[in-house]
């Protein structure tokens, strides 16, 4: 049985981050290039976004008793094989594994338009999740709800830090 709980945590790691990357995902090419804020929100949450995935695999292949991927990547051709994703999925989440390992390892000059790309095109992280989300509901109704996540059309006003809440003076 998959622990629900380790999984609506990281399904909400996940939401959290593809919230963050809708604020830059409506940015034009140029305006996202010229803004080291919103690359390093788009980074930081592409990285988080693909780490929730990741962990949510290998939580799964544990659970089910699979085989022990080599790397990342090979974790959804994992799933893939036991049927809980297709091939297709599999295939685009290796690749969202890859941009994780280039974001944090930094094999390379990170190209930060493909990163912008990523938080333009969250469909395979969602349909990664609700496939996740599917393996909860055999037991009965989960307590993990949809991500809610709206992209803005207009860029985010700003890229501040939220204003501290406490006392005031």
């Amino acid at each position: 049985m998959v622990d629900s709980e380790a999984v609506r945590r990281k399904l909400e790691r996940l939401e959290g981050a593809l919230v963050r990357l809708a604020g830059v995902a409506g940015l034009a090419d140029a305006d996202f290039l010229a803004s080291a804020d919103a690359r390093d929100v788009a980074a930081r949450n592409v990285q988080v976004a693909a780490q929730a995935c990741i962990d949510l695999a290998n939580h799964v292949i544990a659970d089910r008793r699979l085989r022990a991927p080599e790397t990342a990547a090979e974790s959804f051709e994992v799933l893939a094989a036991d049927g809980v994703i297709d091939e297709a999925l599999a295939s685009e989440m290796a690749r969202v594994a890859g941009l994780r390992n280039v974001l944090v390892h930094e094999y390379d000059r990170v190209d930060e338009l493909k990163v912008l790309g990523a938080a333009r095109r969250p469909e395979p992280l969602l349909r990664f999740a609700a496939a996740v989300r599917a393996l909860l509901r055999p037991s009965g109704p989960s307590s993990v709800r949809e991500p809610r996540v709206r992209y803005r059309k207009t860029p985010p006003r700003a890229f501040s830090p939220a204003p501290k809440k406490g006392r005031s003076r």
